[in-house]
């Protein structure tokens, strides 16, 4: 709403802007500072939720996005293979944060965005493709893309 509010691409909650970070949106909706934000703009953002903002909020179950590279360098050095066997490690620990109720997702990127329905049983998740990387979004419900860690 005029760039007063937000909604989480990965679980729907609708958050407040921090005055300090309202920006003037442009005809199509977008702030018109984007590209001047490395975190509205570029694929690595991280955040960690103060202790307070729980105190405040619903407590959602935490998220895990796992975020690999795909592209023939990650492949080629072994990046790749290293990157799912840390993940494979991770869930089946059972040690993520959040017990029962953690949810994760896998996003793949080389040229593109590529992100895999989880929450169907095939043996071959079905992939969705984001090709424009200046307009990313999430192509199918959160429900769809983030699962249940122990259904993993």
């Amino acid at each position: 709403a005029n760039g007063r509010q937000w909604t989480c691409s990965f679980c729907g909650f609708l958050q407040a802007t921090p005055d300090e970070y309202v920006a003037d949106l442009d005809d199509s909706g977008k702030r018109v500072d984007r590209y001047a934000r490395p975190e509205l703009c570029r694929g690595t953002v991280e955040y960690e939720a103060p202790a307070e903002f729980m105190v405040h909020h619903h407590q959602q179950p935490p998220v895990f996005m796992f975020v690999i590279d795909v592209s023939r360098t990650a492949v080629v050095s072994g990046f790749l293979e290293a990157v799912i066997a840390g993940i494979r490690e991770a869930l089946q620990s059972g040690r993520m944060p959040g017990g029962a109720r953690t949810r994760v997702g896998i996003m793949t990127f080389d040229t593109s965005l590529h992100f895999y329905s989880l929450s169907l049983n095939y043996a071959q998740p079905p992939m969705y493709v984001v090709a424009d990387l200046e307009d990313i979004f999430l192509p199918a419900p959160a429900p769809d893309i983030l699962v249940n860690a122990r259904e993993c």
